[in-house]
């Protein structure tokens, strides 16, 4: 089995044939275009949020903020209150270690505890969700890892948050949007649709460190990144492939 992330950063020439215009450049535009500040409560811009000098762990601090904007949407309460339990906050962060480590593929040789600081900096990240959710309307439904249905090689997966109609990935990372990140997305909405009903018209990013969020129709995305295909072409293509069992895993790129 490859994992998602293993799809959107290799097989080259299957992404340069499905998507051929999506180029260095189209991502530098998308970047111009469609990435915008997001707002607070008293609609000022929020500041960007870099990664503190004593935060030796930054990925752990990003998805412990992830976790606790899910734990304070599941309990129904805000994420302000979530953020003085110690309770949830540690298993936010226990959370948070383990998926690094996942992710990673190996066991630190001892166990990882974050600091004081960078908990706290997991706490002033995680509140920045609920300047993300003034940017839909009230009544759209939130829902957090929304699980899409695997394919051939790819498991089944867990996108980020759902708002609405719109699917949104969350790179709680200093840098500008990547090639590799709309593919990522791309693959989500694919699984997804390969159920026979699409659930997202809309997709988009989240950037809580940057405060940022950028949101895309996909239909006219994915015309454009493909050369004129419909998104079910692109899509159905995107599942035939992963479907393949004769495939050689590339280098990421």
């Amino acid at each position: 089995m490859i994992s998602e992330r293993h799809l959107a950063q290799g097989f080259s020439a299957f992404w340069q044939e499905l998507l051929p215009l999506l180029t260095p450049r189209f991502v530098r535009l998308f970047n111009e275009g469609y990435v915008k500040q997001v707002h607070d409560h008293h609609t000022f811009e929020i500041e960007p949020l870099p990664v503190g000098i004593e935060n030796d762990h930054p990925a752990i601090v990003a998805e412990m903020a992830f976790f606790l904007a899910q734990i304070s949407h599941q309990r129904s309460i805000s994420i302000s209150d979530a953020c003085m339990s110690h309770e949830i906050c540690t298993s936010a962060a226990n959370r948070a270690i383990r998926l690094v480590e996942e992710y990673e593929g190996k066991k630190p040789e001892s166990k990882v505890e974050l600091s004081e600081r960078e908990m706290t900096e997991a706490i002033e990240v995680a509140v920045r969700y609920d300047f993300l959710y003034l940017e839909f309307q009230k009544d759209d439904q939130i829902e957090f890892s929304p699980r899409v249905p695997g394919t051939g090689f790819i498991p089944s997966c867990c996108g980020d948050i759902s708002i609405g109609q719109t699917l949104l990935e969350v790179k709680t990372v200093n840098r500008n949007l990547s090639g590799k990140d709309i593919r990522q997305l791309i693959i989500y909405l694919a699984l997804q649709a390969s159920t026979g009903q699409r659930r997202w018209p809309s997709a988009g990013f989240f950037n809580p460190r940057r405060g940022i969020m950028a949101e895309f129709t996909v239909d006219p995305i994915l015309f454009r990144l493909s050369g004129g295909k419909t998104a079910s072409q692109v899509f159905d293509e995107l599942v035939a492939f992963a479907s393949t069992r004769d495939v050689h895993f590339e280098s990421a790129f």
